[in-house]
């Protein structure tokens, strides 16, 4: 039995599940989380979708969003889960406060494709050539022939927002079969297009003005840096989540090789992002203890505007060589 097979036997033999996502949930994590959780009541077992975080609302669309953290989480001791799975989780600290229940399960797998990813759990699998953990759990349920329209929608939105809506370099012949087949399964690409890329609201918009006004540029424009301060968000009415995919626009310039975008997060820390066009940017947030893909990734600095300014830019500067 391969361990594609062993997980589906695994799921099939629980008596509850908990799917466990990780902080800052994008559209990979959701549209994994809610495949298995959909997988789940198709087999008639219950489970349950868990974030430690909030929950960005512009992925409030999706099947699924309104049970993410329904049940209690505290005590977390008190979970009755037999059977834990971590979904896109590079490490256990992305899992917050559920890692501990993680550890305490009769069953645990992880399902991933981060390269950062240390096989924390019993079962364990970790494809860094995936583009996508969706992509992970597409073949697994295309192997199971347990693949459904609404299934394959999910699944084809996390595709689509980990590739870039497949303009990304890990976008290759696999994962365009991938995708061509999940549509094949009843997913609708259009619909997913619509509600992930043609319904920004008004304020997300004013942000990415904001950001872009932001921009500067080092080392013979190699380097675009830009800037999200909470008082932006707050002005704006936008949340944390509202900056992702700003870096693009600093990445999308000709002349730029690397793009950092820093967010404000809580009043003296920064959550970086890292994006390249060739460059491993992976290695470079390895130095401020982050990791990702090796050309998207991201770390938190702590420290003033103009401290955590200084230290992203002279790295990234040395870096460039």
């Amino acid at each position: 039995m391969n361990i594609k097979q062993n997980i589906i036997e695994q799921i099939k033999s629980a008596k509850k599940v908990l799917i466990v996502g990780h902080i800052r949930p994008d559209g990979d994590c959701f549209g994994s989380g809610f495949a298995i959780a959909l997988l789940c009541k198709k087999l008639n077992i219950q489970a349950d979708f868990v974030c430690d975080s909030g929950l960005p609302q512009n992925y409030s669309f999706m099947d699924g969003f309104d049970c993410v953290n329904s049940i209690p989480t505290e005590p977390l001791s008190a979970l009755d889960h037999d059977t834990v799975i971590a979904i896109d989780c590079g490490t256990t600290s992305r899992m917050g406060k559920f890692a501990s229940v993680l550890k305490q399960a009769q069953t645990s797998i992880n399902i991933d494709h981060h390269p950062s990813n240390d096989n924390f759990a019993k079962i364990n699998l970790v494809d860094p050539a995936a583009a996508a953990t969706c992509q992970i759990i597409a073949e697994i349920l295309l192997q199971a022939n347990l693949m459904d329209a609404q299934i394959a929608q999910n699944l084809l939105i996390g595709l689509s927002t980990d590739t870039g809506h497949f303009r990304h370099s890990n976008t290759n012949k696999s994962v365009l079969s991938t995708a061509s087949t999940l549509i094949d399964c009843g997913a609708d690409l259009q619909k997913a297009v619509i509600s992930l890329y043609k319904s920004r609201t008004i304020a997300q918009t004013k942000l990415i003005g904001r950001a872009v006004d932001s921009l500067k540029f080092f080392h013979n424009n190699l380097l675009a840096f830009m800037t999200v301060l909470s008082s932006d968000l707050t002005e704006l009415g936008c949340e944390i989540f509202d900056t992702e995919g700003l870096i693009d626009y600093a990445l999308n310039l000709d002349a730029v090789e690397i793009a950092v975008c820093i967010c404000q997060h809580g009043e003296n820390g920064f959550k970086v992002g890292l994006r390249s066009k060739n460059a491993d940017v992976a290695t470079l947030s390895t130095k401020f203890g982050g990791g990702g893909h090796r050309q998207a990734a991201g770390c938190m600095i702590f420290g003033t505007k103009e401290e955590v300014t200084e230290k992203i830019i002279s790295a990234a500067v040395e870096f460039l060589g």
